[in-house]
């Protein structure tokens, strides 16, 4: 069996911030490419966020199961966080997920399956699951069948910043062959263990900061070969960000950072931080913008 896998396409009818493409047009091209790479294979893992959010459309998610349907290859969708009204995707009538799954009846949701010769296991998005991932693991029956875990949680190779809730594949205890990761818009392709970690990045490229080109993978779960395809139809980083914003970005960060080392070392002589960030930052020459935005982050 032949299985095609893709993330995160975050698709939406409004262009994201920087894009300076037409996004939905950019989404239907690799959309279209997506569905040509499928039709030598025998379904489609959609890993999540397939939409931005959980209201959006008609015509957005039309855009999308009028061409899976015609092409006839079955969709399995793991719901995921952006899938969400309060708190799940199945609790409201006007959730696209939901809607979608009504509409079609080869876009479907994606359950822990068995075959002659693999077992797939779902592992969709729910508050804090990485929690449960890291005390439960990720676990299979003992089968000599290719066993392939489907997630979308924040799962990473290195360690994240602390306040972030995520888990690190190293401790996970898993028993599966490969692990398919989605959630984290980063690369990996990692053998931890016995199991194949692979995170394909995210498909739609909402954010400035991912600058890679966006892929799927077929899963060949015979020989137990993935191979990963970048999409041709992509457009290069140039044509779809203004790349200025993301240079002006990495300036203000540095900025940032530089004025927060500076704050650590003094001795604040009142309660009103505010006042006495604006008091330093005028004593350091910091640009305004930087001090504007730590006031706002401070609000907040």
């Amino acid at each position: 069996m032949k299985i095609l896998v893709l993330a995160d396409s975050h698709s939406k009818g409004k262009n994201p911030r920087n894009r300076i493409d037409n996004f939905h047009e950019s989404i239907l091209l690799k959309l279209e490419e997506t569905i040509d790479l499928s039709k030598k294979c025998d379904m489609v893992i959609h890993l999540g966020d397939v939409w931005d959010t959980p209201i959006i459309s008609n015509s957005i998610v039309d855009d999308w199961l009028d061409r899976i349907e015609e092409a006839g290859i079955p969709w399995y969708i793991l719901p995921a966080n952006h899938d969400m009204i309060g708190g799940k995707w199945e609790t409201s009538s006007f959730s696209v997920l939901a809607h979608a799954f009504r509409r079609s009846k080869i876009f479907r949701k994606l359950e822990s399956m068995e075959f002659e010769d693999s077992i797939i296991n779902a592992y969709p998005y729910y508050f804090c699951c990485e929690d449960d991932i890291k005390e439960n693991g990720l676990k299979c029956k003992k089968s000599a069948k290719f066993k392939i875990a489907c997630t979308h949680a924040f799962i990473t190779i290195k360690p994240f910043h602390p306040d972030v809730l995520h888990v690190q594949a190293k401790d996970i205890k898993n028993n599966h062959d490969l692990t398919l990761c989605s959630h984290f818009h980063f690369d990996f392709d990692e053998i931890i263990g016995k199991t194949r970690y692979l995170n394909l990045n995210s498909f739609g490229r909402t954010s400035i900061k991912e600058q890679h080109q966006p892929k799927v993978a077929i899963v060949d779960t015979v020989t137990k070969e993935v191979r990963i395809i970048p999409l041709k139809s992509a457009k290069k980083v140039e044509e779809i960000f203004d790349l200025t914003k993301y240079e002006e970005g990495k300036y203000s960060k540095r900025n940032i950072k530089e004025f927060l080392d500076s704050l650590r070392d003094v001795n604040f002589q009142s309660m009103d931080i505010g006042e006495q960030i604006v008091k330093i930052g005028k004593d350091q020459n910091i640009d305004q913008k930087v001090i504007d935005y730590l006031l706002k982050k401070i609000g907040k």
